[in-house]
C-alpha cells in the first residue's frame, strides 16, 4: 500500500483472511508523496516487480522483486531515472504494447518545468532495462492523471486509455502492435458441486513458454494478454488456480482468444519417473490415504476417510524406470489442496521371466487394505467383446495401451463422474474350474468432496482387479461386469 503523506507498506497474506506487516527489511524505502503503485514480471523471471509513483519529482523507483519477501532499487535504466525528474507523477502502468513478450512501462504525469512531456511510453530491451520510446505517442498528450489498458477493438495488441488533468479522456489506439505474435485468453472457474473457486480466476497466477521465452501473471480481470515476439507458436501455458491447483495447456493456439475452463478442484499426487532421456508421468497415487477428507459434506451426514495409514504397492513398469548417474531417480508432486505424509518410500524390484507380467492390486479400497500380493499373469486372454449400455464394442479402444479412449460418457451432476453405465464383457471360453481375475487400467479424474461417500470410494479407482466366478450353468461363460463410470 503507497501512502502520499505517510508510510508506505507491505503486508503478507497468511492465508484464512489474515495479513502479516513486512515493510520493515522489504527494501520499499518510503518516498515523500508516493501516489499509485504497478505490479508487473517485466524480467521475466516468475516474480512481481514493483513501480512506485510520486507526485514529489524524481521520487519514483523501480523495485526489482528477489524472490523471498524483499525487492531491491533497479536503477539500470539511466533514461527513465532522467527523464522523471521534472516529472510529478500520477499513475503507471507495465504492458506489453509490441507483443514482444517483455513488459514495457507507460509513465503519466504533469511536468514540473515547461517544456517537459509529463505523458512517456518506456520501451523494454528485453534485458529489464527501459528507454524512451519516441514518436509514437499524439505530440499534443503531454500530462495525464490515470491509464488503463485493454484491447478495445479485439485486434490482439494492447491499447490505452488515458484520463487527464481536466477530467476528459484520451483513447490511444494501438496500430502495429499486434505485428508480432501473442495468446490472449480467459479463464473460466469451475460453479459445480461446492464451488469452491471464482469464476474468472481472479487471483491466479497464468506461466506461458515459447521457446526460450518465459512469463508470468497473476489474473485481476477477466482477459490475460501475452506477447510472443516472432514466435508463432507457445509450448506450454499453465495455470496455477487460487486453490492451488495446477493445469496445464500444450500447444495453445496463438493470435486468437482462448478460453480455457477449469478442469479439476484438486488431484492425488503424481508419480513421475526418469526414463532414460527425461521424467515421464506414470500415475497418481494416495488413493488410499485420504487423512480425515470430509465425504458428503453436502448433506447431512458428516462422514470422513479412514484416519489409519496405509500402505500403497504402485506397479512401475522396467522400461519407464533407467538407472540416472547410477541411481533409480523418481518424483513425486503434491497437486493437492491438502498436505501430504510420507513415512516412507521404498523401491522394490521384480525379477521375473519376460513370457511373465506381473500386477499388484491398486483399488481403493475401505479397511482392511488389499496389502502385498503379486500378481503373474503368462497368458493374456482378451474378451471376445465389451459392450457398452447402447450395444456399441468396445474391444477396439479397451483392449490395448494405445492412447485411445471411449469417449462416449456424459458427465453426471458431480466433478469427477459421469453418468451410470454398464460394461458387458463377453470372456469367451474359460476354465469354470478356475476364479477369475480381470485386470482393467484406466485414468479419470478425482471426484469432488462434495459427492456422497460410498461413490467417491468406489469411483475413485485407477487400476482395479475384479474377482469373478466363472458360472458352471452357461454354455459360455458371459460376465456382466457394472463399474462407475469416470
Amino acid at each position: 500500500m503507497v501512502n502520499s503523506d505517510g508510510q508506505n507498506t507491505l503486508n503478507i497474506n497468511q492465508r484464512q483472511g489474515i495479513y502479516r506487516d513486512n515493510t520493515e527489511g522489504s527494501g520499499l524505502e518510503t518516498e515523500a508523496g508516493a501516489n499509485a503503485v504497478t505490479a508487473g514480471d517485466y524480467n521475466n523471471d516468475g516474480f512481481l516487480d514493483l513501480f512506485i509513483t510520486s507526485t514529489a519529482t524524481g521520487s519514483c523507483r523501480l523495485y526489482h522483486n528477489l524472490g523471498d519477501g524483499s525487492f531491491e532499487t533497479d536503477d539500470r535504466s539511466e533514461e527513465l531515472n532522467q527523464t522523471l525528474k521534472d516529472i510529478r507523477v500520477n499513475d503507471a502502468s507495465f504492458l506489453d504494447f509490441d507483443n514482444d513478450g517483455f513488459l514495457d512501462l507507460l509513465v503519466v504525469g504533469e511536468p514540473d518545468k515547461e517544456g517537459k512531456n509529463g505523458v512517456t511510453l518506456y520501451h523494454n530491451d528485453g534485458t529489464g532495462k527501459f528507454w524512451i520510446v519516441m514518436n509514437i505517442l499524439p505530440p499534443d498528450l503531454t500530462s495525464g492523471k490515470q491509464i488503463q489498458t485493454m484491447d478495445y477493438n479485439d485486434d490482439g495488441d494492447t491499447d490505452i486509455l488515458i484520463a487527464r488533468l481536466d477530467g476528459s479522456v484520451r483513447l490511444l489506439r494501438n496500430d502495429g502492435g499486434n505485428n508480432n505474435h501473442f495468446v490472449k485468453m480467459k479463464l473460466v472457474g469451475l460453479r459445480t458441486g461446492s464451488a469452491k473457486n471464482n469464476y474468472y480466476g481472479i487471483g491466479a497466477k497464468v506461466e506461458i513458454r515459447a521457446g526460450n521465452l518465459y512469463q508470468s501473471k497473476v489474473v485481476t480481470e477477466p482477459y490475460i494478454h501475452f506477447g510472443l515476439g516472432p514466435r508463432s507458436k507457445a509450448d506450454v501455458i499453465r495455470i496455477l488456480w487460487t486453490n492451488g491447483v495446477p493445469q496445464n495447456l500444450f500447444y495453445p493456439r496463438t493470435d486468437q482468444d482462448l478460453v480455457e475452463e477449469q478442469i479439476l478442484k484438486g488431484s492425488c499426487p503424481f508419480l513421475y519417473t526418469w526414463n532414460g532421456e527425461e521424467y515421464v508421468f506414470l500415475k497418481d497415487i494416495m488413493w488410499r490415504s485420504a487423512l480425515g477428507m470430509p465425504l458428503g459434506i453436502m448433506g447431512e451426514a458428516k462422514e470422513y476417510a479412514n484416519p489409519d495409514a496405509s500402505v500403497d504397492y504402485i506397479k512401475i513398469p522396467g522400461e519407464l524406470l533407467k538407472p540416472k548417474n547410477g541411481k533409480y531417480a523418481i518424483q513425486v508432486t503434491g497437486e493437492l489442496w491438502e498436505t501430504i505424509y510420507f513415512d516412507k518410500i521404498a523401491l522394490v524390484a521384480l525379477d521375473h521371466h519376460e513370457s511373465v507380467e506381473v500386477f499388484v492390486d491398486e483399488r481403493l479400497l475401505p479397511s482392511p487394505v488389499p496389502g502385498y500380493k503379486v500378481y503373474q499373469v503368462r497368458k493374456k486372454q482378451i474378451p471376445v467383446s465389451a459392450r457398452d449400455i447402447n450395444g456399441m464394442d468396445l474391444i477396439p479402444l479397451i483392449a490395448e495401451k494405445d492412447d485411445r479412449y471411449v469417449s462416449n460418457l456424459k458427465p453426471g451432476r458431480y466433478q469427477g463422474l459421469t453418468e451410470m453405465t454398464e460394461l458387458t464383457l463377453d470372456l469367451g471360453e474359460i476354465d469354470h474350474s478356475k476364479d477369475l481375475i480381470l485386470f482393467l487400467n484406466g485414468w479419470i479424474f478425482p471426484t469432488d468432496a462434495s459427492i456422497n461417500a460410498s461413490i467417491s470410494q468406489s469411483a475413485a479407482v485407477e487400476v482395479i482387479s475384479v474377482n469373478l466366478m466363472a458360472s458352471s450353468t452357461s454354455l459360455q461363460s458371459m460376465s456382466r461386469v457394472v463399474i462407475p463410470a469416470c
